[in-house]
């Protein structure tokens, strides 16, 4: 079995889900993990991030890097915020079943 980590990394909540799957024939969720780091916190007109925002949300990645690598994960892949959690999950099976 392998392990992959998909990070979701949004403007609120920061995910972290890892999947033990064997190459063309299935998956399944091992692990989840999910911060919250108000990334858009302070965002005005300027659309400029601050940076005790920032701060969390690297805290957040370095947690999440440790705990890759703690268990055995091989790769890791990020996806972009989406609009919705529907969304969210949707891309983050189809990023695993890509594999």
């Amino acid at each position: 079995m392998h392990k992959i980590g998909v990070i979701d990394l949004g403007s609120n909540t920061t995910r972290l889900i890892v999947m033990s799957y064997e190459l063309g024939r299935c998956f399944r969720l091992t692990d989840e993990v999910s911060e919250t780091v108000r990334l858009a916190e302070g965002v005005g007109d300027s659309r400029t991030l601050q940076a005790r925002p920032i701060y969390r949300a690297v805290e957040a990645l370095s947690m999440f890097e440790r705990f890759c690598r703690n268990t055995g994960v091989e790769q890791i892949i990020e996806i972009e915020e989406h609009t919705s959690e529907l969304q969210s999950l949707s891309r983050i099976s189809y990023a695993v079943f890509c594999l």
